[in-house]
C-alpha cells in the first residue's frame, strides 16, 4: 500500500481475485509486457506495454500512467 488508494504489486497478487476484493481493488494499471489482464469483467484495466528489462524505458509510459492514476483519484474523490 503506498497510499490510501494506491496499491503496487506484482503479477502474483494481479491474479488473485480474492486479494484484489478484499483491498477494495477497482482498477488495474498493469504496465508489462506479458501479465494478462485477469479479470477484465471485474475491474477496470490500463494497460501499458513495457519490457521488465533494465533497459525498458519506464520514463516513456510515466505521464500516461500518471494521467490514469489521476483520473481514477479525481472520479472515486
Amino acid at each position: 500500500e503506498l497510499t490510501p488508494f494506491l496499491y503496487i504489486g506484482s503479477q502474483t497478487h494481479s491474479n488473485s481475485l480474492d486479494v484484489l476484493s478484499r483491498l477494495g481493488i477497482t482498477a488495474i494499471l498493469n504496465v508489462s509486457s506479458c501479465c494478462p489482464n485477469y479479470f477484465e469483467e471485474d475491474f477496470l484495466y490500463k494497460r501499458i506495454f513495457l519490457r521488465d528489462t533494465g533497459d525498458g524505458d519506464i520514463q516513456s509510459v510515466m505521464n500516461e500512467s500518471i494521467d490514469f492514476i489521476s483520473k481514477l483519484y479525481y472520479f472515486y474523490n
